[in-house]
């Protein structure tokens, strides 16, 4: 059956702190858009590698959901992950070397792409290397095109406009080095041609809102943003969206929370308990996810720009009492660092090892 695009989860803004849309559960899904892009979900075939294996066998696990990870950038127990892996004794290394951890996706319906749009809730890559290793398209005739390593964001979905010269596609391989890494979901989507729309009806997307619009409520749209001008500074907002298709409803999407005007963790501002803000929620930068300095690192302006301090051979006020390598070793203020004058020893080498050795300020190689 194919499952209708409903609302994609949508990244913050810088004037609003939020959870992410998520695609509300559909009463009837059984036509598209004229028209429009027809969006198909992967009816999700987990084909494991060394990443997934039970007893030593392949796993295979059948999964038809569109994203349904509440909170992006968080641990869940509702994405693949590598890590599974590691609950089986049998495997010591999850990610192989050669072509790292797989997942094969495979769609109920071969289609000509223009776009992929894949959904990577979690990631623990902290180097400059990319995420994704490397992105496999496989074409109905079972050849691939090799879309190269990617670099995801776990906040937003990864979304590639992709040109098969008119070859469809029927799966999807995934290749990964981390083993952290969670994928949630992956959709491809067709043009306005595809034979699969020709008898699909419009998808229409209603607005809720709490406090209500202080106007009438906008009518249904077919376009998947919606802006709303009618808000007032510090005013906390709900909104919500239902579908209609072929004159039936669904249930209204979960909430999305909005207050015009509040800070939030990556919006390049320091505001609140924030130590840092980079304009991004990427560990390993020197700002956290969460907007906390990381260890080792020392963030300055806004947007915060980030560096490894220790160890760079300069001393700086906040690292007087904890670089050793930067500053030398820490005395308070007040004290005096008194150190052995002179050494004797029952046994001692006076040329290789001399007692004299341990006396003085301890030498700390810069």
């Amino acid at each position: 059956m194919l499952l209708a695009s409903t609302v994609e989860p949508a990244r913050k803004t810088a004037s609003s702190t939020s959870t992410p849309f998520r695609p509300p559960h559909l009463v009837s899904a059984t036509r598209q858009a004229t028209g429009h892009l027809k969006r198909q979900w992967a009816p999700f075939q987990f084909y494991a590698n060394t990443c997934r294996q039970v007893t030593g066998e392949r796993q295979t696990l059948p999964v038809v959901w569109p994203p349904d990870v509440e909170q992006p950038c968080e641990p869940s127990l509702q994405a693949w992950s590598p890590e599974l892996s590691l609950y089986d004794t049998n495997v010591t290394s999850p990610c192989p070397e050669t072509e790292g951890c797989t997942l094969t996706l495979r769609f109920l319906h071969p289609v000509i792409p223009h776009r992929l749009t894949l959904w990577v809730t979690y990631s623990s890559s902290i180097s400059g290397n990319p995420a994704v290793a490397n992105i496999e398209l496989i074409t109905d005739a079972g050849n691939g095109i090799y879309l190269g390593p990617q670099h995801v964001f776990c906040d937003m979905p990864l979304t590639l406009r992709l040109d098969t010269n008119n070859v469809a596609i029927s799966a999807i391989k995934l290749c990964t080095f981390d083993e952290k890494m969670e994928i949630d979901a992956a959709m491809l989507s067709s043009g306005p041609s595809s034979p699969l729309c020709s008898g699909c009806q419009p998808v229409l997307y209603r607005v809720q809102r709490q406090p209500p619009f202080t106007s009438k409520s906008p009518p249904p749209q077919m376009e998947q943003t919606f802006t709303d001008s009618s808000v007032i500074r510090g005013v906390k907002y709900q909104y919500m969206i239902q579908v209609e298709m072929d004159r039936l409803l669904s249930r209204p999407s979960l909430p999305l929370v909005y207050t015009y005007g509040q800070a939030y963790c990556g919006d390049g501002v320091i505001q609140g308990t924030e130590e840092c803000d980079d304009s991004n929620l990427l560990d390993g930068d020197g700002c956290s996810k969460k907007c906390y300095k990381e260890m080792g690192f020392n963030c300055h302006g806004e947007p915060s720009q980030c560096y490894v301090f220790d160890g760079d051979g300069v001393c700086e006020e906040f690292e007087r009492d904890s670089s050793v390598q930067d500053c030398g070793y820490f005395t308070p203020l007040g004290y005096t660092d008194q150190w052995a004058s002179s050494a004797s020893a029952s046994h001692q080498d006076p040329n290789l090892c001399p007692a004299q050795a341990a006396t003085g300020e301890p030498s700390f190689p810069k």
